[in-house]
């Protein structure tokens, strides 16, 4: 099933110009020159981005330095960065969320980066105008447009660090423990929208987490990057357990088979590069144990939510006095720009309670 850009499309673009077109307090975009090089599916060896480019969002743990934020800015296309936000609330209740879904604009995947790029400078200008500390973007394919784009170097973020996914991901994928060591030339495998697969974001977060754990050069890691672009779409109409659901699963997977049966080996690590993803845990492991033949102490599973979180948990303001039951839990709004009922329907089936009360529609712009 192919998904179409929404409507809107022309209008983003024309909303993409004036952003260029304007640097000061502005978005600035990198000339297309610039990009990095988009990436073949499959098999991607890779590829170094200039060097004012690659790990950018380091300059975003300098921005974080010495504080601590009591309000969390997140941002989703939908419901899929829920998993980022339950991952926090579990592990820091005591933190203040809001949460935006991009209900008028989903999916991101199919859109282009420039696209995609402008959403995240208007979204996060937004988080800091409602008195975030910190904005966390909990999808992969904003993530890649953000820091490929430089959304995060506009002067108006100077004061407002920006986290997202990808880096915190491969370098989970790349960690050595007990069960997991480390080697040369790992294969990680990434399942994730066009957006992201195309863009060669984890391919060069990975080589560039290699290079920094002084592994060889020759034997970087190689992604293995699989499209899945009904995935988003599965999540979000809650049509998981479907046939359809499993017949596609293996067919987006299949580069991980193919892999296996060339007698070369599986890969070492999969990567959920998408957060709606994680909601198809169920498939996604049935089609890789059962249909692949992978053993599942052999191979990592990386969910980004995890990951990101254990970066967040050195930002996230710690508890006041009192006993637990005494401090509560942070509060929480969830924000929509489109669709807040179908938006609290979805996302009340996958938290486990209403949020309906809590689901607000904004305007970005106020």
């Amino acid at each position: 099933m192919s998904v179409a850009p929404a409507a809107d499309a022309t209008a983003d673009e024309t909303h993409v110009a004036e952003l260029r077109s304007k640097k000061k307090g502005k978005l600035v975009l990198l000339p297309a020159i610039e990009r990095p090089l988009r990436n073949e599916p499959f098999c991607v060896a890779p590829t170094k981005a200039p060097s004012t480019r690659t790990w950018a969002w380091q300059r975003e743990e300098l921005k974080a330095c010495g504080h601590k934020f009591d309000t969390i800015g997140m941002f989703d296309s939908g419901v899929g960065g829920l998993t980022v936000y339950m991952e926090l609330r579990r592990r820091f209740p005591q933190s203040n969320v809001i949460y935006f879904a991009d209900m008028r604009r989903q999916p991101y995947g199919p859109r282009t980066q420039a696209q995609v790029a402008g959403f995240c400078h208007e979204i996060l200008s937004f988080m800091k105008r409602q008195g975030c500390g910190v904005g966390v973007i909990a999808c992969n394919t904003a993530t890649a447009a953000t820091f490929d784009f430089g959304v995060n170097e506009n002067p108006f973020f100077s004061d407002f660090p920006i986290f997202g996914t990808i880096p915190f991901a491969a370098m989970a994928a790349l960690a050595a423990d007990d069960q997991h060591p480390a080697k040369k030339g790992m294969r990680v495998g990434v399942l994730a929208t066009q957006g992201t697969c195309r863009s060669g974001a984890y391919a060069r977060a990975l080589a560039d987490r290699a290079e920094s754990e002084a592994l060889d050069g020759a034997a970087s890691p190689v992604s293995v990057m699989c499209e899945c672009p009904e995935f988003m779409s599965i999540a979000e109409q809650g049509t998981v357990l479907a046939p359809h659901t499993r017949k596609v699963a293996e067919e987006y997977m299949a580069p991980l088979r193919s892999i296996c049966a060339g007698g070369d080996g599986k890969v070492d690590a999969l990567i959920y590069g998408c957060t709606h993803y994680p909601i198809l845990k169920e498939v996604v492991e049935d089609v890789l144990f059962r249909s692949f033949g992978y053993d599942a102490g052999s191979i990592r599973l990386v969910n980004p939510a995890v990951a990101l979180v254990d970066k967040l948990g050195e930002l996230v303001a710690p508890p006041s006095g009192g006993t637990e039951e005494e401090r509560g839990r942070g509060s929480v709004r969830f924000c929509v720009n489109a669709d807040p009922e179908g938006f609290a329907e979805r996302a009340s089936k996958i938290l486990g309670h209403d949020v309906s009360v809590s689901t607000e529609l904004v305007d970005l712009q106020a």
